[in-house]
Parts: structure tokens; C-alpha cells; sequence
């Protein structure tokens, strides 16, 4: 975990870069039980959770599941105006289980793009150096 913590800028910036959005990304327990990482809406910001105790390899493809509901599922997730409670993110208050498995699907097949993009590259720092030059290029 330290060596995340250590690398946190990096994290953040690469959020940013590929969801566009303003983001703080947050090494912590997620604010759901049984899940090992989170987006949510605080008001402009991008908030993403991830578990501390993940590896490096997990940690990055939690990560980038949850950059993916942040780059696009933004209009899907309520705003919350002030530090959440654990309860569920989703505007609508009798979300459909399909509608949550869309969600879901959508955010995990742009994490496996991006997870493809950085795939040759054998540190943590570089990987995260692919995918902030591989969102300049795509954009």
C-alpha cells in the first residue's frame, strides 16, 4: 500500500486525463461492504475508492473499472453535496438489476481497453504514463 500512497499523484492524474473529469481517487475501504472499490459524485468531483489491501495488478483494474463509470456514467450517479454515507450511488431510486448490470458491463469493457493499452509495460509508474498519453491520443 505504500507504494500506492506514494504514487497517488498519479493515480489522480491519470483519472483525470482519462475521464476528463476533476477526480480524487482515495486508497480506503470503500464506503459499500463487500466491494473493493467505488465511484461517486461529489459535487464537480469524481470520487474514487479503492481497497487498500488490493495488489498493484488488482488495485489498477479496480481502478480502472471505476474511471470508467466516471468517464461514462457521470448523468447516472446522484450528487451528493456532502461526504456519503454508504448507501447506493444510483439516481434513480428503483434502479432495474438490468439497468445495473449495463452500468457495470459498459465500465468494465473501457477499463479492459485501457487495461490492454498499458499491458507491455512492466511498472506501475509506466503503466500509468501509457494511459495518460494513450487518453491524449484517443481524445
Amino acid at each position: 500500500m505504500a507504494n500506492k500512497i506514494a504514487g497517488a499523484a498519479n493515480w489522480q492524474a491519470t483519472a483525470e486525463a482519462l475521464s476528463g473529469r476533476k477526480c480524487s481517487v482515495r486508497f480506503e475501504q470503500p464506503a459499500r461492504a463487500g466491494v473493493s472499490g467505488l465511484f461517486w459524485r461529489l459535487r464537480d468531483t469524481a470520487v474514487i475508492q479503492i481497497s487498500p489491501e488490493l495488489d498493484e495488478d488488482t488495485a489498477l483494474a479496480v481502478f480502472l473499472h471505476e474511471v470508467g463509470h466516471a468517464k461514462m456514467d457521470w448523468n447516472s450517479y446522484k450528487v451528493w453535496n456532502y461526504e456519503r454515507p454508504a448507501q447506493p450511488a444510483y439516481t434513480r431510486k428503483y434502479l432495474h438489476s438490468e439497468d445495473v448490470v449495463n452500468l457495470e458491463e459498459r465500465a468494465q469493457r473501457q477499463a479492459d481497453i485501457w487495461l490492454k493499452a498499458c499491458e507491455s509495460c512492466s511498472t506501475l509508474f509506466s503503466k500509468h504514463l501509457a494511459l495518460m498519453l494513450w487518453s491524449y491520443f484517443d481524445s
